[in-house]
């Protein structure tokens, strides 16, 4: 016979209801001018807004959200992953051709605080920045902006400590006309000051194919 299952095993987090009102849920202002880090291609600009569905925070069209962090670091154990966590190592091909950018806020932001106490009287645990599928963590993101918020403030799934995440909701796609910064590091850069071990992955050429005896 199978044991019983305890119920503090399942996911608790839950969607919002239909009709669940937001205006006051706990918000975070954020002021014009603070910096914020994201790791992207280097050939594509740092303010993409997505919209496919593939992000915790995704919007749906004609919305999108760019995924911001507190510090260069987080946006490498953000792009890493589970990878870095099954290996500590990591294969330089997952970070050749990325850069990290310093951005900068144009304008105030009004964030929605996920990880405020008040927060979970509207029903939200700390399961919702880190679980998965995202399905879940997508239709609040939709109900927030939908009830006047401009961004989600949460923990990073990867990143234990005080980094923080920001979702930034806005029109989606690129914003070409907003300001990147003149000079990204390369993510490779500061995967090595981070002291992650960054190894090269052999080609094939470099391989000794040892035939079974």
């Amino acid at each position: 016979m199978g044991g019983v299952r305890n119920s503090r095993e399942s996911v608790a987090q839950k969607a919002p209801p239909p009709d669940i009102d937001l205006r006051d849920f706990p918000a975070r202002p954020l002021r014009a001018g603070e910096h914020w880090w994201r790791q992207h291609r280097a050939t594509l600009g740092p303010w993409w807004f997505s919209c496919e569905g593939t992000g915790r925070f995704d919007l749906r069209p004609p919305r999108g959200t760019c995924y911001l962090a507190s510090t260069a670091s987080a946006t490498i154990r953000e792009r890493l992953g589970a990878d870095l966590v099954a290996h500590r190592l990591v294969p330089a091909s997952l970070l050749a051709g990325r850069v990290v950018s310093k951005l900068t806020l144009r304008h105030d932001v009004r964030a929605a605080n996920l990880d405020a106490a008040a927060a979970a009287w509207f029903g939200v645990t700390r399961e919702l920045a880190v679980m998965v599928p995202y399905t879940v963590p997508r239709a609040w993101a939709n109900a927030l902006a939908s009830s006047g918020f401009e961004a989600a403030l949460a923990n990073l799934r990867f990143s234990p400590g005080r980094a923080r995440g920001l979702a930034l909701f806005d029109e989606a796609g690129e914003h070409e006309s907003w300001a990147v910064d003149p000079r990204p590091a390369k993510a490779i850069d500061v995967a090595t000051r981070m002291r992650l071990r960054v190894v090269e992955t052999p080609s094939i050429g470099e391989l000794t194919i040892v035939e079974p005896s």
